[in-house]
């Protein structure tokens, strides 16, 4: 009987985890889907261009702020619960010298770089994005498994986003001043969460001194360095379509990237960001246990990714119309072919991010990005100038591809096999989907 009461109220806690997540992912994304409509056709594909453009060039200083914390974080606290205040205190003044860094390199770049310096307010609104991640600490509310004061949070400030969004924006006039709804309403929140976090948990934030931090940037550095190299073949071919192309072919292939983000999102951040933890922590007392989690995790994430890239192409068509608009059509094909890629990416997640690194593959796991990001850098600086969105398309699907297959042959080359055709049987469906209801 006790161990009947006990399974219950484990499955209540995970199903309720899951719909605070869902909640995060449909304020995070349903929000804003009913804002690109009315954006796109205010805006147009030239000044949605220009702000995704800016936006890519951000994107780099962000990501040197957030570093890997967002899953090191986690791993760190789930193997270590007592030591939180250390482990918090750590990444945030680590982060902190990295936004300093980050600051500096960008005001130079707003003299070097033209296209910043000649709309250096939108490109210095745009940046607040990277104060943002230095007061997101979410690793540490997931690790945790606070999903709830997540969820809360998260809805009410796309809310408010969405509400700002709908009466002050009426014009092409106002792209800064959406910018600056985007970027400022994030930042206060994310401020109060930081606020909120440190007095619910009873943290006691110190300087741990540079060390410490210094530590913590060595032991994580592939991790970061994987995020860099995944972003020179992801955000850096929206970047040299601005160089080599124009604004316009920015619009259109960003806005397909964007609806590609919002489909990855909506479908795998729920799952990653609940069953990560957990996958951690039983790599972390063995590595049988976290490969048959995987294994049994597997068959239901393949069925899903194969219905969901199906379910794409069918409706993309309507996708484009509904949400963008005539101005948008050539996103069409590029939405296609960017789908596969998605597909990829899924695995990637999965086998890279939860497989590899977990079995501290971490060196294998940064050098086929490192070689793929080279070979894609070299493909769109050839490419884009003849085929714009389309080229640049094909190649991040293709280097998606080439990833998660390499992936895959390096694990079966050390005997780690996690995915099998036998996996798609009925029974195998079925036995995972228990295994994700009931989490192990």
């Amino acid at each position: 009987m006790y161990w009947a009461i006990f399974l219950d109220k484990h499955l209540m806690k995970n199903i309720k985890n899951i719909t605070y997540m869902l909640v995060v992912q449909i304020s995070n994304y349903a929000f804003p889907l009913i804002t690109i409509p009315i954006v796109a056709r205010i805006f147009g594909p030239e000044k949605i261009g220009l702000i995704n453009y800016i936006s890519a060039i951000v994107i780099y200083f962000s990501m040197l702020v957030n570093y890997s914390f967002n899953y090191t974080g986690v791993r760190r606290l789930t193997r270590d619960k007592n030591n939180k205040n250390s482990i918090f205190s750590t990444v945030f003044f680590t982060q902190l010298f990295l936004f300093l860094l980050s600051l500096s390199f960008f005001t130079a770049c707003l003299f070097f770089i033209r296209d910043l310096r000649d709309n250096i307010l939108l490109s210095a609104v745009t940046f607040l994005s990277c104060v943002s991640s230095l007061f997101t600490q979410n690793w540490f509310l997931q690790a945790n498994n606070d999903f709830k004061f997540i969820a809360i949070i998260s809805f009410f400030m796309k809310l408010i986003t969405f509400i700002m969004i709908m009466v002050l924006i009426h014009d092409s006039n106002d792209l800064i001043f959406y910018a600056l709804l985007l970027n400022g309403v994030n930042l206060i929140f994310s401020i109060i969460t930081f606020i909120i976090t440190i007095f619910k948990y009873k943290i006691s934030i110190y300087f741990p001194g540079a060390k410490v931090c210094l530590k913590y940037l060595k032991e994580d550095k592939y991790l970061f360095f994987s995020s860099v190299v995944t972003t020179l073949y992801t955000t850096t071919g929206i970047i040299l379509l601005g160089f080599l192309s124009n604004k316009i072919e920015v619009g259109i292939y960003s806005s397909a990237q964007r609806l590609i983000d919002v489909f990855k999102n909506i479908f795998l951040m729920p799952i990653s960001q609940i069953i990560f933890p957990i996958l951690s922590a039983k790599f972390g007392k063995d590595k049988d246990i976290g490969l048959d989690s995987i294994r049994k995790i597997m068959p239901l994430f393949i069925l899903a990714t194969i219905s969901f890239f199906i379910f794409i192409n069918i409706f993309r068509w309507q996708f484009v119309s509904i949400l963008f608009g005539p101005q948008f059509y050539p996103m069409v094909d590029i939405l296609s072919i960017l789908s596969f890629g998605l597909f990829c990416v899924f695995y990637g997640v999965l086998i890279g991010g939860q497989v590899m690194l977990n079995l501290c593959m971490d060196k294998a796991f940064l050098y086929i990005q490192i070689v793929i990001s080279v070979i894609s850098l070299i493909f769109n600086s050839v490419f884009i100038p003849s085929g714009g969105g389309v080229a640049t398309a094909y190649i991040w699907a293709f280097s998606e591809f080439i990833i998660t297959t390499y992936q895959i042959l390096y694990l079966k080359y050390y005997n780690v096999n996690v995915i099998s055709f036998n996996m798609l049987t009925l029974s195998k469906i079925k036995e995972s989907y228990k295994y994700v209801i009931n989490k192990g």
